[in-house]
């Protein structure tokens, strides 16, 4: 085997994936010569005023290393530090990319005085897996991000093997708070989700992308997966690998048309690519033992997600694997849910079982990955938290508004104003200055039970004043526009209220004398209509709004006076449909617990010639019409929610698919829970 700079370099898509030049057919041998013999000059690369190509050096490196020469890496690194700004200002504004990163690693890994760079190794690795998380993983331009996932996936995974040799001395704690177990995870499934047989039917027009997403496969096939998540790694492998030799007299040609703007010599290398999967196994290796446990998940979770997301109508034809590779990705998050849940409001209710928190991350990781919207870690970290946020801070007002006097909830929704930053004609501006209690607070001599009550308020205030910070201080808003944060303040101010006036209602629905029997529901006896209540109350419970604010704050670019009024119109079919299937498959709960319900109301128990009466109870015919009226706005919000993606993504900018992806994560994971409300009324057991 050639042991030459040159051909170490030219022939590292081989090299780094184990395949002996000498088991290469003859018209791939041919091929493989005509790659070494290429002229240089043809993809030179970012040389500047002798400014050494770092990127293709450590490449050389590593091969010679795999190679069997041994090559030290601190030339390696030490070019890399020293011209660290002026590769940054090569490579564009996005400044170093994460595969020429990952070149650096992986050089890194594989050279003999690793020992030495254990630091150097620490700091990089811990900035490539931040990046991903926080959705800044710079891919270079006019690369397909497969070949970065295919990068990254075996820096992750070489890491993993030396650990469990003992060659880097890092704890599996620091592993864990690095994210690389997770990020793992996530790679394997964006390949899954994005290479299924769909994109192996027109793999021939992007063979490339097709031979990384099979190498990626294999780089992470030994992990302890689900079984159903193993299997089809080995059947996809399979079926590319198939695919990519029978068309190999295509994707050889010279003829054939790569990607625009590929020089000739980055052509071979993309052929090499796709010779090296095409030689792989397609069987997978012995299961690593020792990283298993960074992997590992709660099998009773596991199964308890599977199990209901199986029931769920939208999920019926969806592979069984997908649904295994979305739930073992959430329950990655479950440890870090647990642990920022602890510092939520706590009641007796919430206090008692947690068996359904992990359908939080499980739905918003299915809705990424089923619809490929390939958000990364940090939006659906805050999908999440804000779900669990808005159903902790509603139980918490729900039970401490049975303590409050009248004077002390107008009190509280000032308090929430001028935390906010809002006024309205209950809460005018006070210089930031808290607002204990009412008034009575305010004598010197206090009784035992006001003292109890001042307390009791003080503790309130701080909690609330906790919830509102964690979105204002939040780092979106702290570089997003006047008008978004507004919005923002608005959203967080109308949603607080709406809640504290809602657990009010219930106070006064449970203070009516009703008949209660199992044949009838109770009317609430009040001068609202429904229609008002759901407009000033129902709707503004849920923090749908509080997300769509904060998806204007994620970006730059100032949306269209269309997509804004169209974002507005969906914000309210969301809470409106989740009001109403939330109020549908409580009907039963709020009338034990003396909570208002949409069906307490009077309209719902008129006449009504849309619903057949016959043979049904009163009872019956009463959720009847809340479920067509649930279902009516079901309808009305995924036209709206069309509309809005089509807008945003007609309008262009920057930003414009990350932020129609972020409209779409939230419509879909709420109508995901309508469908998990009528399985299993969860309201008060995802605490």
């Amino acid at each position: 085997m050639a042991t030459s700079r040159t051909d170490a370099q030219e022939s590292s898509p081989l090299i780094e994936n184990g395949i002996a030049i000498e088991d290469l057919r003859a018209s791939e041998a041919d091929l493989f010569a005509s790659y070494l013999k290429h002229d240089k000059s043809s993809d030179a690369g970012p040389l500047v005023s002798g400014t050494i190509d770092l990127d293709n050096h450590a490449r050389v490196v590593l091969a010679l290393n795999l190679m069997g020469r041994r090559v030290n890496a601190r030339s390696v690194l030490e070019q890399y530090k020293a011209h660290k700004e002026h590769v940054s200002s090569i490579l564009g504004d996005q400044g170093v990319s994460l595969d020429f990163r990952c070149h650096i690693v992986r050089c890194l890994l594989e050279a003999p005085d690793l020992q030495d760079h254990q630091g150097d190794l620490d700091r990089l690795l811990k900035s490539l897996c931040e990046d991903w998380w926080d959705d800044n993983p710079k891919y270079a331009e006019d690369t397909p991000k497969q070949y970065t996932l295919m990068l990254f996936a075996k820096v992750l995974m070489r890491v993993l093997g030396l650990w469990e040799e003992g060659m880097i001395d890092f704890s599996p704690a620091k592993l864990t708070r690095y994210k690389l177990p997770l990020t793992v995870v996530q790679i394997c499934n964006r390949t899954l989700m994005e290479q299924g047989s769909a994109a192996i039917q027109e793999s021939e027009k992007n063979f490339e992308v097709l031979a990384y997403a099979i190498l990626t496969l294999k780089a992470m096939q030994s992990l302890p997966w689900p079984d159903g998540m193993v299997e089809q790694i080995r059947r996809l492998v399979k079926m590319s690998q198939h695919t990519l030799q029978n068309c190999g007299e295509i994707w050889m040609s010279p003829e054939y048309p790569w990607r625009e703007k590929m020089t000739d010599n980055c052509k071979l290398r993309a052929k090499m690519y796709c010779i090296a999967a095409t030689k792989t196994s397609a069987y997978a290796p012995r299961p690593i033992p020792s990283p298993g446990c960074l992997f590992n998940v709660s099998l009773q979770d596991l199964q308890m997600v599977i199990h209901l997301f199986r029931q769920l109508p939208r999920l019926q034809d969806v592979p069984i694997w997908k649904i295994e590779a979305s739930v073992n990705e959430a329950l990655m998050f479950l440890p870090d849910l647990r642990a920022y849940r602890k510092g939520l409001p706590v009641n007796s209710s919430s206090a008692k079982k947690d068996e359904y928190l992990a359908l939080i991350p499980a739905t918003c990781v299915a809705v990424n990955n089923f619809l490929c919207l390939n958000l990364h870690s940090c939006w659906l970290w805050d999908t999440m938290i804000w779900t669990l946020g808005l159903f902790r801070i509603d139980e918490y007002i729900e039970t401490e508004v049975k303590h409050m006097s009248t004077h002390d909830v107008k009190d509280l929704k000032q308090f929430i104003a001028v935390t906010c930053g809002v006024t309205n004609e209950d809460a005018q501006p006070l210089d930031g200055v808290e607002i204990i209690t009412s008034t009575i607070y305010s004598n010197k001599k206090l009784k035992s039970d006001d003292i109890i009550q001042s307390t009791r308020m003080a503790n309130v205030q701080a909690i609330l004043r906790s919830y509102i910070n964690s979105f204002l201080f939040h780092r979106s808003a702290a570089t997003a526009a006047p008008s978004a944060i507004t919005s923002l303040r608005r959203a967080i101010t109308e949603c607080l209220n709406a809640q504290l006036s809602q657990s009010i209602l219930s106070c006064d629905m449970t203070s009516q004398s009703t008949l209660r029997s199992p044949a009838t529901i109770p009317i609430y006896r009040t001068q609202q209509s429904f229609t008002s209540y759901m407009r000033e109350i129902g709707v503004p419970t849920f923090s749908v709004k509080i997300a769509f604010a904060f998806v204007a704050c994620t970006s730059g670019q100032l949306p269209t006076l269309k997509a804004r009024y169209l974002e507005e119109e969906y914000a309210e079919r969301i809470a409106r449909m989740s009001r109403l299937f939330n109020d549908l498959t409580g009907v039963d709960r709020d009338e034990e617990e003396g909570n208002l319900n949409c069906v307490n109301f009077a309209e719902f128990h008129e006449a009504d010639d849309n619903v057949d009466t016959v043979g049904m109870s009163h009872r019956d015919v009463v959720k009847e019409r809340l479920r067509q009226l649930a279902c009516f706005e079901r309808e009305e919000m995924r036209a709206v929610g069309r509309k809005l993606v089509e807008e945003i993504l007609g309008a262009g900018g920057k930003d414009s698919e990350r932020r129609a992806n972020l409209i779409k994560l939230i419509g879909e994971v709420a109508e995901m829970y309508t469908e998990i409300y009528t399985i299993r009324d969860l309201s008060n057991r995802v605490n």
